[in-house]
């Protein structure tokens, strides 16, 4: 006898594609969705870092005397909690990144918490880590 169905594909031949297909997805889906989140997690870090050397530039640079006779006055160096404050003392690296104080993540806005001249917190509530003066939560 010849077979008829010969070049046709038949019920049992589409749900096995179709199992085949779906073992695969479930196979390569939770890998991009970690990577994905490796890279979301790796990019808030380096939000924290970026403000967090801005946040010691503008110490340094904050009320810093201009001529001979401000030099004999003592001047406050003090930590801002604004980002619009940090943005000019961003590093390099970040202003050409465009570098935003918004967390990956959780997608909410980092944080700053500053202490006149004593210390200053950045971070994201709920997020990947903190820097307190500079000292990173992750490492």
């Amino acid at each position: 006898m010849l077979n008829s169905n010969k070049g046709k594909i038949g019920l049992l031949d589409l749900i096995i594609l179709f199992l085949c297909i779906a073992v695969i997805a479930s196979l390569v889906l939770p890998k991009l969705q970690e990577k994905k989140e490796e890279e979301a997690l790796e990019l808030s870090r380096l939000r924290i870092q970026a403000y967090t050397e801005a946040e010691f530039n503008y110490f340094r640079s904050a009320f810093a005397p201009t001529d001979s006779a401000e030099m004999d006055q003592p001047y406050p160096r003090v930590y801002t909690a604004s980002f619009d404050s940090l943005k000019p003392y961003l590093p390099e690296w970040a202003e050409q990144a465009d570098i935003k104080p918004i967390c990956p993540v959780t997608q909410s806005e980092l944080f700053i918490m500053a202490r006149d001249s004593l210390f200053f917190v950045i971070g994201s509530k709920a997020g990947p880590g903190y820097s307190v003066m500079g000292k990173f939560s992750w490492e």
